[in-house]
C-alpha cells in the first residue's frame, strides 16, 4: 500500500490478543484428528491410486480393442469361410452374403 507521499510503510491489520478457551481448543484438535484419514485420502492416496487405476483401464481398453480386430475363426470377417479376401481364398458364391461390398465383381472396393 502506498501513502500520499509515495513511501511504503508497514500497516498493522490486527493489533490485539487472541485467547481461546480450553474446550474450544480440545474440540478443534479432536476434529482435526478425526478427519486425518480423510485429508490423507484426498491429498495422497487418491492421486497416487488413480495412476495404477488409469494404467489398468488403458491396458484393458487396448486388450479389448485388439480382440475386436482379430479375424473370426472361420476365416472371414463375418464368420463365412472365404469372404475375407485373403490371397488364395475363393469367394463364397452361394447366397446373398457374397454380394456385399467385398464382392470381386465390384469395381470400387470401398464400403458403402
Amino acid at each position: 500500500m502506498r501513502f500520499a507521499d509515495g513511501k511504503q510503510r508497514p500497516i498493522t491489520a490486527f493489533a490485539g490478543r487472541v485467547r481461546m478457551r480450553e474446550d474450544y481448543v480440545r474440540h478443534t484438535v479432536g476434529l482435526v484428528s478425526s478427519q486425518r484419514q480423510a485429508v490423507l485420502l484426498m491429498t495422497s492416496y487418491l492421486p497416487w491410486g488413480s495412476l495404477p487405476l488409469g494404467a489398468a483401464l488403458l491396458s484393458l481398453a487396448l486388450l479389448l480393442e485388439a480382440r475386436g480386430r482379430r479375424p473370426a475363426a472361420g476365416g472371414g470377417a463375418d464368420g463365412v469361410s472365404g469372404v475375407s479376401g485373403a490371397k488364395g481364398s475363393r469367394p463364397h458364391r452361394c447366397g446373398a452374403r457374397a454380394r456385399g461390398w467385398w464382392s470381386p465383381g465390384r469395381r470400387a472396393a470401398t464400403p458403402p
